[in-house]
């Protein structure tokens, strides 16, 4: 229902800006009446551009648009002000001759182009960003994972010592408060404990036999976590 009220008031404002310059604008020469014309519903139909390209996404978690939101309605408010204020002194107290009005008329057409231009820069950035940082939570949610397969695992084990157990148990737990970090030191600790954590899952189920093995891991991987705690992104 909106979309089409919205539809109703776009069209219908168009009919009534081309009417009053076909009406009322007789005493403008007809090149510069067209221009005018042409400019008006242009103006009109950008604050109404949601209709035919809906800018807002509410199903992209990104927020990209939304993001760029503000900057997009900026640049269309300064060329809709620039343009009726150019109509209005080039017609009103200037005579101003229609070439110079077109190409006036041109310059801010393009700076709207280049406004939006930058709206769609804005709109990439913080996509870029999004995607960056939802690979560092994907990274780090499969370290998480794995650690709570590992608590299974050893939950399956029944003579699996208690204190590796409770080291397994402790070291799942202190992933929670590992931040996404997205510099290389810890990139490289992240692929370190992922290492350490498939050494600890491979040694674990012989671990009488592979005991130095399970508690080389265990170590390195508690070793890992806490130094890689340290590290998150200001």
């Amino acid at each position: 229902m909106q979309k089409t009220l919205s539809w109703i008031a776009l069209v219908g404002g168009e009919i009534v800006i081309f009417a009053a310059f076909r009406l009322w604008g007789g005493g403008l020469l007809p090149e510069i009446r067209t221009l005018n014309t042409v400019v008006s519903m242009i103006v009109l139909a950008l604050f109404f551009v949601d209709i035919l390209l809906p800018w807002v996404d509410w199903s992209d978690r990104s927020g990209k648009r939304l993001g760029a939101l503000g900057l997009r309605w900026v640049a269309t408010g300064l060329y809709a002000l620039g343009a009726i204020a150019v109509m209005l002194l080039c017609n009103v107290p200037f005579d101003t001759p229609f070439p110079s009005q077109l190409l006036i008329h041109g310059i801010l057409l393009l700076g709207l182009v280049l406004g939006f231009s930058a709206v769609v820069g804005a709109s990439a950035k913080v996509g870029s960003v999004h995607a960056r940082e939802e690979q560092l939570r994907s990274g780090l949610d499969d370290l998480k994972r794995r650690a709570r397969q590992l608590q299974r695992a050893a939950g399956e084990i029944p003579d699996l010592p208690a204190a590796d157990r409770s080291r397994i148990d402790a070291l799942a737990g202190e992933l929670r408060f590992v931040a996404p970090c997205r510099t290389a030191e810890a990139a490289a600790l992240e692929k370190e404990f992922g290492e350490a954590l498939q050494n600890l899952e491979f040694a674990l189920p012989a671990h009488a036999v592979n005991r130095g093995a399970v508690e080389s891991a265990l170590a390195r991987a508690e070793s890992l976590c806490a130094e890689r705690k340290t590290l998150y992104t200001n």
